[in-house]
């Protein structure tokens, strides 16, 4: 095997598994320039393997196939391991099909491998291109495996790269023989089997995942409607008492005025405004978001240290999914709420609200403790992270960015999103 082969090998397989763990997986891979030196294994390691040990270089390739994605890729260590060996296999499973298809249509053993490479990798381009779509989705769905799940996985796939491993050394073993035709077209019924049950099984996984994820939406949304029926049926309650009582108060002012009584009445209109609290409801453009704004004025009310400045409202024709913005302002809120009352001394809440040109601005601000600065992390520890990660996932899927800042006891968000 020459040199430029071993070269050549390196580079497609490694392309091959980055398209379809990235692409079709949704791992990302990580920020850091040192992952690079891992491809100093195909480039340097496995040349001195063909000088002193070819006939283990394949067992030196499949060590590479295997650790290039856990190395180079974020995410759980099980998961990456698991599907290291997965993607590793369908590779595998896919080099068998194209080249034992090349085999019975009788193409020409001299130029079979690159014509396999190549069709191969034009294959793996396609299933990218196609599965970039859900690849968020699918990587979820991947990360809730349980332990048994993927133990399960490792094994069916480990199983099935020693089969491609065999049906490749009795192929080459017997590349002319009517046994060679028999094991092609065998192997590509299996494979392609095979794949079409990883590829169903990904796929329902995938849909149990979107299910279970749109039932916790329509859940909270219809939680969101109950707590807005349930406001305007109190609104509508209290308006009803006011009129009522408002009506015996103009019937007794009616008198005084007859009486020119005008202090008597003066002192009478104090009262009135005295017994009955016209709480201020804030609108800032969505009735959504209104909910949530107002939840946490009303709690904080009683709270004579707090002071609050909302300016600004949401255009009519910004556009956001409500379930979206109800995980959005929901979560941006339960934040200030929890920072609020852990605070002690002047709290303060301000909500800026603007828009320029097709963008729209939302800053909250407000006081918090230095510890708070740990919602700040994605950590996913029990109390902590989650909200921040919610927000985030809101915002970057309708095209904007988010970012916290802490200074000086006060807790700033800032999320920028286009109008759309």
């Amino acid at each position: 095997m020459e040199l430029y082969f071993v070269y050549l090998w390196g580079v497609l397989e490694s392309l091959k598994i980055f398209l379809v763990f990235h692409y079709v997986m949704g791992f990302e891979r990580r920020r850091n320039i040192f992952v690079f030196l891992t491809f100093l294994y195909p480039m340097l390691v496995l040349p001195m393997i063909l000088e002193i040990d070819v006939v283990n270089l394949p067992i030196y390739k499949a060590i590479w196939l295997f650790v290039f994605p856990i190395i180079f890729f974020k995410g759980k260590l099980v998961s990456k391991t698991v599907f290291a060996m997965v993607v590793t296999t369908l590779i595998s499973l896919l080099d068998i099909i194209v080249i034992n298809s090349l085999t019975i249509i009788r193409v020409p053993s001299a130029i079979m491998s690159e014509i396999g490479d190549a069709i191969s990798f034009l294959l793996i381009v396609m299933i990218a291109m196609m599965g970039r779509k859900y690849n968020k989705t699918v990587n979820e769905a991947i990360m809730s495996f349980k332990p048994i799940m993927n133990a399960g996985v490792f094994m069916v796939s480990f199983i099935l790269y020693i089969w491609v491993g065999m049906l490749e050394i009795m192929f080459r073993a017997e590349a002319e023989s009517r046994l060679s035709e028999f094991i092609s077209v065998i192997s590509i019924i299996v494979a392609a089997v095979t794949a079409f049950l990883v590829t169903m099984g990904i796929y329902y996984i995938t849909r149990i995942r979107q299910m279970t994820v749109i039932d916790e939406y329509k859940s909270k949304l219809l939680d969101i409607n109950q707590q807005y029926v349930d406001a305007l049926i109190e609104r509508e309650r209290d308006l009803r008492s006011y009129r009522h009582d408002f009506n015996n108060h103009m019937i007794l002012i009616k008198s005084m005025a007859s009486e020119h009584s005008d202090g008597e009445i003066v002192k009478y209109i104090e009262s009135i405004f005295s017994k009955y609290e016209i709480k201020n409801v804030i609108s800032v453009g969505n009735k959504i978001a209104d909910l949530f704004v107002n939840k946490v004025l009303s709690d904080m009310d009683g709270d004579e240290d707090f002071v609050c400045d909302v300016k600004g409202k949401i255009p009519d024709y910004f556009k956001m999914d409500n379930v979206d913005m109800c995980t959005l302002m929901s979560n941006i809120m339960d934040n200030v709420h929890e920072a609020l009352k852990k605070f002690k001394g002047r709290k303060k809440l301000k909500i800026e609200i603007t828009h320029y040109e097709q963008m729209l601005y939302i800053d909250v601000n407000n006081s918090a403790l230095p510890e708070d600065k740990a919602l700040m992390s994605l950590k996913k520890e029990p109390g902590h992270g989650f909200g921040v990660k919610k927000i985030r996932d809101v915002v970057e899927r309708n095209g904007g960015v988010v970012q916290w800042i802490y200074d000086d006891n006060m807790m700033l968000l800032k999320i920028e999103l286009p109008i759309r």
